[in-house]
This record gives C-alpha cells, structure tokens and sequence, in this order.
C-alpha cells in the first residue's frame, strides 16, 4: 500500500455526518501525513541504534563518537574473498565462494590497494564492540569500582581486573578475546587511569591459573598451584601480552 492509499484508507473512515464537510476529510488527511513524517523521524533514529545499525551506519555513529573503522598498529590473520585475473597470480590469498548453507566465517572483500598497506578494516561486530567500549570509556570515572564493573559489563568472566595498589593495574584476559582486546589497547580503550602503569596478559583457561601467594594470605579463586606428582595439570601460565 502506497502512503497515498494509506491517507486515503483512513480517510474514507470517516463517519457518513462528516464525509460531506469540506474540511473534515481533508483534516484527517493532514493527520495521517503529519504521523507518516514521525514514523520516518522513528525508522531514522532506529537506524542509528548502536545494537542493529550496520555498515555504513557503524560509520557515522563512530564519527560522533570519536573512532575509525580502521585501526592501525595491529597485526592479525584474517580470511578474503576477491576474485584475480584469468592467468595472473593474486597479490594475497584468496578464498573462493563458500557453497549455499555453508557458513563463510569471518571473510571480507579486500582491494587491491588494502594489499600494500598496514591497515586492519574491523567488521560490523568488531566496530561495534570498540564503539562500545569509546562510549563506555567517555563516561567512566576510572575508580578501581568503576572499572571493574566496566570489564565485567564487556568481558563478563573472560577478564580479571587488578589494583595492585602501587600505581600500577593489571588484566589478565583469557586467549578467546585476545584479538579485540589488542584492537582495543591500539585505540587506548582499555580502562587505565592517568599517570597509572597497565599491564596486560592473556591465558587459554582464565579460570586456572597458575600462581604463587603470599603465606598465610588466602589465594583467589582462579589460582592453581603445583600439581603433585603423577597427577594431570590443570590450567597455565598466563602470558603477557
């Protein structure tokens, strides 16, 4: 149905004492426009919603808060689909079209150009997240309180927080995330207040670790120790990053 039809639609339910007047119809014809203008501000706004917008719309919402799509400083593996001339040999490795109901995993067109440079493009969910993490960073006050809460609100239980409570902070992140905390730390959105030194490592079980404490003082719950003899270890050594 046309916007045209719809106006008309709701016009024609006027009541018969009033279809004659010249105004009344034309009244509700107005209303109908002047509703059909806020749906389009509504459809507008929703566009822009941080949890569905994609593309291009990730793109503006990152210039308003301060953030590129393209991170520098940053080294990963990443898969491309991209096609090469009959006969010529490609600049990089390329994948082919993944078969229907297959699932193409974490693939991304790439230009030529991108090839000669040291430039990592984020995907949807990727920017998504660092945009995240910007807003987050804009409105945090950095205390040890509000900190903790901020890595436990994105990392859930993939991430510890530590004050040493000698200027210094520390996070232990297990491997899962490793690649989107570096893309964070590369854009200094990890939580670290001024003049405070951060320390970063990553672990592949982030629930068994292996560590020393203090005697007499309680370990927490995530350290494990020596395993005796014979026995399976469990966990590692986590390291920095």
């Amino acid at each position: 149905m046309t916007n045209d039809e719809l106006i008309e639609y709701y016009t024609d339910l006027l009541i018969l004492q009033y279809r004659t007047q010249e105004k009344a119809p034309e009244h509700i014809r107005a209303l109908i426009r002047s509703m059909m203008i806020f749906e389009v501000m509504e459809e507008v706004a929703r566009a822009y919603d941080i949890e569905t917008a994609v593309g291009v719309q990730l793109d503006i919402i990152g210039v308003y808060q301060g953030i590129d799509r393209v991170v520098t400083g940053v080294s990963f593996t990443r898969d491309y689909f991209g096609f090469a001339k009959y006969g010529d040999s490609a600049p990089f490795t390329f994948f082919p079209f993944a078969k229907y109901g297959e699932d193409p995993g974490d693939v991304q067109f790439r230009s030529y150009k991108e090839a000669e440079q040291s430039l990592f493009t984020l995907n949807d969910e990727e920017f998504r997240t660092i945009i995240k993490l910007k807003i987050g960073q804009n409105s945090s006050n950095y205390s040890a309180a509000d900190i903790d809460n901020f890595i436990a609100d994105f990392f859930g239980d993939q991430a510890i927080f530590n004050d040493r409570l000698d200027m210094t902070i520390s996070y232990i992140f297990d491997e899962s995330v490793e690649r989107l905390v570096t893309i964070a730390l590369s854009e200094n959105l990890i939580p670290k207040p001024a003049a405070v030194g951060l320390s970063v490592s990553f672990t592949s079980d982030i629930n068994n670790i292996f560590g020393f404490k203090k005697y007499g003082e309680p370990a927490p719950d995530f350290v494990v120790g020596f395993s005796k003899y014979g026995e399976t270890p469990i966990g590692g050594m986590a390291k920095y990053g």
